[in-house]
């Protein structure tokens, strides 16, 4: 994944990177949130996942290169 190159850029003063939004061919949702020097706001992904999922969501949070990754991954 390419950090610089997100799918899009969101949230309040769009610090937030969209990086990955996909479901792979076993069925996996999986979707992938970035943003520099801070933690982004992981309770308003995760509560927009599970209303897109319908169903409880797996996250957690990795930190590299100065950027913390929240992802999200549901079936």
């Amino acid at each position: 994944m390419d950090l610089t190159r997100p799918l899009a850029w969101v949230g309040e003063g769009k610090k937030d990177r969209v990086i990955l939004d996909d479901i792979t061919r076993r069925g996996l949702h999986r979707l992938a949130v970035a943003r520099k020097g801070e933690p982004m706001e992981a309770e308003a992904w995760l509560a927009a996942a599970r209303q897109k999922a319908g169903k409880d969501v797996t996250s957690w949070i990795v930190e590299q290169d100065g950027f913390f990754i929240l992802w999200i991954v549901w079936k």
